[in-house]
């Protein structure tokens, strides 16, 4: 076991001993030897923000929770550096998330609430005018005059899908609704 020198007695073998103590610490150039201090060694609060070397505290040794928004640098964190499905909507503080920040086609009819478009979120061209119905003329939303044309009335359950020229290509479904088109083989 090593010792320091006892003053009075080693004669003779104060360097040896010496030596050997102090090599139980120290390289032969006199510096600390790696492992030699631990943190049992460091005095709480004795290692400062200037005494680390740059990217010395990693991920792996922050702890859970100690990395708060007000320790973030403005801009700290990019799109790139959040993981898929880390923003939920419980995140997004209102009015945040703009038309321009949406995707083409992210919009779909399964992700609207039921009665969430109302008239003023169609945007046809133009407002519309007493007595005009909203349309579609192969370019845009637009506002038309209501067809003056009367319909004929149907007694009740005299006119059945079998007599319907109805069209077979796609199959219609509970809830289809016909379009009379005049210049349509059969009228639909």
């Amino acid at each position: 076991m090593s010792r320091l020198p006892k003053p009075g007695s080693d004669d003779g073998q104060w360097g040896d001993i010496l030596n050997n103590f102090l090599k139980q610490t120290l390289s032969d150039t006199g510096t600390l030897k790696d492992g030699i201090v631990t943190t049992d060694n460091l005095a709480d609060g004795s290692v400062s923000t200037t005494k680390l070397t740059d990217n010395a505290i990693t991920t792996a040794k922050l702890a859970p929770g100690s990395v708060t928004a007000a320790s973030l640098a403005p801009n700290a964190v990019a799109t790139s550096t959040i993981q898929d499905n880390a923003v939920s909507g419980t995140k997004l503080t209102d009015n945040t998330v703009t038309s321009s920040k949406l995707a083409d086609t992210a919009v779909t009819t399964a992700k609207l609430v039921d009665k969430a478009v109302t008239a003023t979120k169609l945007s046809p061209l133009t407002d519309p005018t007493a007595d005009q119905i909203l349309s579609y003329n192969g370019t845009n939303l637009a506002w038309i005059d209501k067809p003056t044309t009367t319909v004929p009335v149907i007694p009740d359950h005299s006119l059945t899908a079998l007599k319907l020229n109805t069209p077979t290509t796609p199959t219609p479904v509970n809830g289809d609704v016909l379009v009379l088109d005049s210049s349509a083989p059969g009228g639909f």
